[in-house]
């Protein structure tokens, strides 16, 4: 839960930046996805294993792959938007 919570709060430091248009941004950015995308697959794994020992919640499975596919969207995002472009003068 304490993870869950520093994710949140990073996520909104990293969104007002973005925001706020600063070159940070994408650096923050990059670190945002990572630390999503490697906390989102250690979840399915735990998920995995504790649904195998009859005491995993299968909607914590759920939110992790809902997870991976909002980092994919974003990322494409960030990478491929023209609008991305035009406002920090590249993409991600």
């Amino acid at each position: 839960m304490v993870l869950e919570i520093a994710q949140i709060a990073f996520g909104v430091v990293v969104g007002i930046f973005v925001w706020n248009v600063r070159q940070v941004a994408f650096t923050l950015l990059w670190i945002y996805f990572g630390v999503t995308t490697v906390y989102s697959l250690l979840a399915i794994i735990g998920s995995i294993e504790l649904t195998n020992e009859g005491q995993g919640e299968p909607m914590t499975f759920v939110y992790s792959i809902r997870s991976l596919i909002y980092v994919v969207v974003w990322f494409l995002y960030f990478r491929k938007s023209q609008r991305v472009r035009a406002t920090f003068g590249r993409n991600l």
